[in-house]
């Protein structure tokens, strides 16, 4: 079904083109990933080339973006006990990948505005952490790490200054099982809170909530339950349901003409591993990482419209295992960025991040040139 969708903005796009305004754009990226410390060294170079390309009228707009990329990788990796679940290539290899994770119309209208096609899907608050995000595939090798789209139909309809409203239906790529959802937020001033509900296809079933309330601090919080999940923990169907929370604090620092931004968040997962012996048994599921709860700590300092410099802590409160992932942007040249993210792992043997779980190496490196046109 979804290519009748996508057949459907073509026909509606050339049908409009006279009318349209067209703007082209895109961006050619390199990046590189390293790991270093264990043997064999593995190495993975990803080139993409990437389109954007933007129909837009007075109440309507149609958005595609296309990429090319050419994967090369060595790689040996030795998972380790931990993820029992994860199986990459072994040797060298190479691939040409093909993705279109947007492409879809928007209609602006006086009931509210729908879309119609392939987008992103973003729930509660844009942190690391987010109990309500649609998909949990944050990366420690690279956070620039793009998010997969969903085949959908949405509809939002603000509220004034109150607030907004909005629901979506889809599908994944071939509609074998519906999704939706619905996100109702509302707020004044230094406050702002939101509840949301999401059915994610095989009996899966989230209702949750945020808030954020700016006082001295930004303050924020949220909650999800999950409930008919299928999803089990050796082999218990009692870990079916299932609960994650979040608290965290972020604060501004202007030093002279600098910015440091610091962030604070602390993150729970009623089904999480508590202990080395369970990070053995505990299943992927709908959350992030395999662990109970985790401290995670941001710093992130602008000394100019050409500099960011940042450092992001994530620590398993359970085992005390981490990483630190230090972090540089650099605007190079006008339309050319270089992201530098730099990782060490540390943690006593068996624990979640230990070197010895992951094949000895402790250290990363990830290098991302992105020249955009």
């Amino acid at each position: 079904m979804h290519r009748y969708l996508y057949v459907l903005l073509i026909i509606l796009f050339s049908s409009s083109l006279s009318y349209a305004k067209l703007s082209l754009g895109g961006a050619l990226e390199n990046s590189s990933t390293m790991m270093a410390g264990g043997s064999p060294f593995k190495f993975q170079n990803f080139s993409r080339l990437k389109f954007d390309v933007n129909y837009r009228d007075t109440n309507w707009r149609i958005y595609s973006d296309i990429r090319l990329g050419l994967l090369y990788a060595k790689i040996n990796l030795d998972t380790g006990v931990n993820d029992p679940t994860v199986s990459l290539p072994i040797g060298s290899y190479a691939d040409v990948i093909l993705d279109i994770p947007r492409l879809y119309m928007k209609i602006n209208s006086n009931i509210g505005t729908f879309t119609i096609g392939k987008t992103y899907l973003t729930f509660g608050q844009p942190e690391l952490f987010n109990v309500l995000e649609w998909y949990k595939n944050f990366s420690l090798l690279d956070p620039t790490e793009t998010k997969p789209g969903v085949n959908l139909i949405s509809w939002d309809l603000g509220i004034g200054s109150y607030g907004k409203i909005g629901m979506f239906l889809g599908g994944d790529n071939k509609w074998d099982d519906v999704l939706g959802g619905v996100e109702l937020i509302f707020g004044r001033e230094s406050f702002e809170a939101g509840v949301v509900y999401q059915y994610k296809g095989d009996n899966q079933n989230v209702l949750g909530g945020f808030f954020k309330a700016d006082v001295v601090v930004a303050l924020l919080g949220s909650y999800a339950y999950h409930a008919n999940d299928i999803l089990t923990k050796s082999g218990s169907s009692a870990y079916n349901d299932y609960h994650e929370a979040t608290l965290g604090v972020d604060y501004s620092f202007q030093i002279g003409s600098r910015t440091l931004v610091v962030k604070q968040t602390f993150y729970f997962n009623s089904i999480g591993a508590r202990d080395k012996e369970e990070l053995r048994t505990t299943m992927l599921g709908d959350y992030y990482f395999r662990g109970g709860g985790y401290s995670y700590t941001s710093l992130m300092f602008t000394i100019d419209q050409f500099i960011q410099v940042g450092l992001d802590v994530i620590v398993n409160v359970f085992d005390g295992s981490g990483s630190a992932l230090p972090r540089g942007v650099f605007q190079v040249a006008n339309n050319l960025m270089l992201d530098i993210s730099m990782g060490s792992y540390f943690g006593s043997n068996g624990s979640e991040f230990a070197p010895t779980n992951k094949g000895g190496y402790n250290f990363s490196l990830f290098v991302k040139l992105e020249a955009s046109f």
